[in-house]
């Protein structure tokens, strides 16, 4: 068996993608790393294409797409939780 190297982007698509995760609530930067951490793997994943001798990853690449999506996903619901959040506070402070 020939030992593959791992694809140059891979590790950091995955952390990225998992920073997206815990910092969705946040809004902008779960968007950012989340946008950031699909293109990281998918140049990951054109790595592998031009050279599929020498790279190797495609799980840990499919892993950070997902935690990126998730993180994607979980910002509009950040983004829901603030427009809630302030719609209320908004009503709460007014009937004072």
């Amino acid at each position: 068996m020939e030992n593959k190297q791992l694809a140059p982007t891979a590790i950091a698509a995955l952390v990225l993608g998992i920073l997206s995760i815990n910092f969705s609530l946040l809004v902008i930067p779960g968007f950012i790393l989340s946008a950031i951490g699909k293109n990281k793997a998918q140049e990951g994943y054109d790595a592998i294409a031009a050279n599929p001798n020498v790279y190797s990853g495609e799980g840990m690449l499919k892993a950070a797409q997902t935690t990126s999506k998730v993180g994607f996903i979980l910002s509009f619901v950040g983004i829901a939780y603030w427009i809630f959040y302030v719609l209320y506070c908004v009503i709460l402070f007014s009937n004072l």
